[in-house]
């Protein structure tokens, strides 16, 4: 019975890895050759997860781990190209700027900016958000910061005044980054300071059960409980916390 099990997991997490893989090549993250290398990788990983047939709930975790990988790949892919294409966005601005400065239109301002664009990632959706401000659609994105960028191209796009417009977005672009880059620094500080406080109260758990052992365990476990939880909410504190200006 519990191969058969065994068997259903095992054919579930091939075809769901099967597919992510697929869907990682379309979209270009990994090569057309290293996706059948992965494939061949996996099939034997899942061969070889048949010797654990009389332990199902290990089974089951090792069958698992890919999928959760290949799904923790993605999600940090997908992060990783919405913070490249902002910066992409946001290093437009100047030449924006002064491409209408010399008299050019938005759109022509804009295009040009695109050609000196050095950072060609994230092209598709460049091309995207340059036929949406060219027919004056909205553009949706899921990423609020993008969202909010683009929002106020097209209202820049939009109104008589384009230049005035995009050089209030630059500085409102400009305080932010300053604001946000010494807020994770006081992040920083404060949670090295709780590592540091970490490793001090490790120094002092251990200690007292050298000297007492588990003669105060209850007070010991207790002391652990809250320690870790006012350390896990200060290392979440900075996604946690709406920073406003």
């Amino acid at each position: 019975m519990n191969f058969i099990i065994l068997c259903l997991i095992c054919m579930l997490n091939g075809e769901f890895c099967r597919k992510l893989l697929k869907e990682m090549e379309d979209r270009r993250w990994i090569s057309l050759y290293l996706r059948i290398a992965l494939t061949f990788f996996l099939v034997l990983y899942f061969l070889f997860g048949l010797i654990l047939q009389n332990h199902l709930l290990i089974a089951a975790s090792f069958y698992i781990l890919p999928s959760g990988i290949l799904l923790g790949f993605i999600f940090y892919q997908q992060k990783r190209n919405q913070r490249t294409l902002l910066e992409n966005l946001y290093s437009l601005l100047p030449t924006l700027i002064a491409q209408m400065k010399l008299g050019l239109g938005f759109m022509d301002a804009w295009n040009k900016s695109l050609q000196s664009l050095e950072n060609k990632a994230n092209q598709e959706f460049l091309t995207k958000i340059s036929e949406s401000l060219q027919f004056q659609k909205t553009y949706f994105h899921s990423h609020p910061e993008i969202k909010y960028f683009l929002s106020h191209l097209m209202t820049a796009r939009q109104s008589t005044q384009a230049l005035k417009q995009i050089k209030n977005l630059q500085q409102k672009i400009q305080v932010k980054q300053l604001f946000l880059r010494k807020a994770r620094q006081v992040l920083f500080q404060l949670r090295l300071q709780s590592g540091v406080m970490a490793v001090l109260y490790g120094g002092l758990v251990v200690w007292n059960l050298i000297h007492y052992g588990l003669e105060y365990i209850s007070l010991i476990l207790l002391s652990f409980l809250l320690f870790f939880s006012g350390l896990l909410w200060i290392f979440k504190t900075g996604k946690t916390l709406k920073w406003s200006l």
